[in-house]
């Protein structure tokens, strides 16, 4: 994996790695290739969100320990790679090995509160890390405001948002850099969804205010974008977005009334199917995908009924059945939820104080125990999260 120069500027979370001309870049190419390969074989195997998490973290630790990449900076120099002579472990750089624990990249970006970028191990480790940003947008919003992100053929991918509702952008080593593809459609994730799907392809639904039901349609394989989903029958504003055997589900969310906070479609053969409605009026809840399942955790309720009330309710559709199993410590609405390679699920709590980071152990029926990690400082609107390792970026800003 060569270092690209950064293209990135203006405010950002930190400097990412300066780029140089790799010595040994045919053996860097070679090394690329076995590990996407190997990722693509992984890939292939899945039939879940765990073990699509579990190849692109491997796929990414692979990389990692090519010459010029992250783990052996200097080429083939103090590097362990096969086809490396004569090499010997390197104490340069991060001894992140396949070994290495789960740690969680968060980065909150939301408009008026402090920006923030940290990583943190399932164990207890936290410290910031610098991820760098184009400058602000739109009406001053920072780059990721109301963004979302997606894996995508092992690459983390960023989609609108405030500072530009068309924008795609991919993250390279420690900065995001924004590509020539644009969404035709606008996204933000203040009502919008986003669902990964077949590893290559991502849904976009709920965020034109034009027409609630509108759906777009990127495939990172082809680098394009498509408007030819059919609209769903509900609007699903502020709801999320899974998948149950590779076909995009949208759960609940603000409707045109009380009769529509619940329903639950899924897109099938270009259509929009009825599944089982949710037990709740839920918006502002996550969804998560499992084998042969979906969850969706947390979320507000009855919103265009009373106040709003906080959930931390664990649901999950199977067999077309709605089953309440298990709870969050502590209830949660506008937050993000991942599984991680590890097989636990990670809560980073949203708009509702106390801003919990909760770690879930998922024995495949059941959420058998919780755990918070530690609170957050402030309000975050949809945090961005995605699996990372633990010194992927430096951790001070210059």
């Amino acid at each position: 994996m060569r270092l690209l120069p950064s293209i990135t500027a203006g405010l950002c979370f930190g400097k990412g790695i300066d780029s140089f001309t790799c010595p040994d870049l045919e053996i860097e190419e070679i090394c690329s290739a076995e590990c996407r390969v190997v990722y693509v074989d992984c890939r292939n195997d899945c039939i879940d969100q765990s073990c699509d998490a579990k190849c692109s973290s491997e796929y990414t630790l692979c990389l990692n320990n090519c010459p010029c990449s992250i783990n052996c900076p200097d080429g083939c120099t103090g590097c362990d790679y096969y086809l490396c002579e004569n090499s010997t472990p390197s104490t340069a750089t991060s001894t992140t090995t396949k070994n290495s624990p789960v740690h969680v990249q968060v980065i909150g970006d939301t408009f008026g509160y402090p920006r923030t970028s940290y990583i943190f191990g399932l164990e207890g480790f936290k410290e910031n890390r610098c991820i760098e940003t184009p400058p602000r947008g739109a009406g001053g919003h920072y780059y990721m405001d109301y963004a979302a992100v997606a894996v995508l053929k092992g690459e983390v991918m960023v989609f609108g948002g405030k500072s530009d509702f068309r924008k795609i952008a991919s993250l390279n080593e420690c900065s995001f850099e924004e590509l020539p593809q644009r969404l035709q459609r606008g996204f933000q994730t203040e009502t919008g969804s986003l669902v990964a799907f077949n590893e290559q392809n991502v849904l976009l639904c709920f965020a034109d205010d034009t027409n609630n039901n509108m759906c777009e349609k990127y495939d990172a394989e082809s680098e394009t974008s498509s408007l030819s989903v059919s609209n769903s029958r509900y609007p699903h504003r502020t709801a999320c977005l899974g998948h149950i055997d590779g076909s995009p589900v949208a759960v609940a969310g603000f409707g045109y009334s009380t009769f529509d906070r619940k329903k639950v479609e899924q897109l099938t053969n270009d259509a929009w199917l009825a599944l089982p409605s949710h037990p709740k009026d839920v918006s502002a809840h996550s969804c998560l995908n499992l084998e042969n399942g979906l969850l969706t955790i947390g979320g507000w309720l009855d919103v265009l009924v009373d106040q709003v009330k906080y959930s931390k309710e664990i649901y999950l559709l199977r067999k077309n059945s709605w089953t309440l199993v298990g709870t969050l410590q502590k209830a949660s609405g506008g937050h993000s939820t991942i599984m991680v390679s590890s097989g636990e699920i990670i809560n980073v709590s949203g708009v509702n104080s106390p801003f919990n980071i909760e770690k879930l152990k998922w024995d495949g029926d059941h959420v058998t125990s919780t755990e918070v990690l530690f609170e957050n400082n402030f309000f975050i609107y949809r945090p961005v999260l995605y699996e990372s390792y633990r010194n992927a970026c430096s951790a001070t800003c210059e």
